[in-house]
């Protein structure tokens, strides 16, 4: 995270970071709420919510890894665009 520290970023990773918090705290049900959200504004970093640790409280369950599933084919799509 320390990457995003200092630096303008798009409102989507201010809500990936939020979620972040979320998973953090237990607020598990929020946090899958919020991911969604921000994947749907333009998040789109599968390779990060896989590997985050802080993220590990949701990996195994089926709407994380739908979501992560969504951000790799809106990550597709975008390389598609370019």
């Amino acid at each position: 995270m320390a990457q995003f520290v200092g630096r303008p970023q798009p409102p989507e990773v201010g809500v990936a970071l939020f979620v972040l918090v979320l998973a953090e705290a237990g607020r598990l049900d929020e946090a899958l709420r919020y991911l969604a959200q921000a994947i749907d504004h333009g998040y789109k970093n599968p390779g990060e919510m896989a590997a985050d640790d802080t993220l590990k409280s949701l990996h195994g369950d089926a709407r994380f890894e739908a979501l992560v599933a969504r951000a790799k084919e809106r990550a597709v799509a975008a390389q598609r665009l370019r």
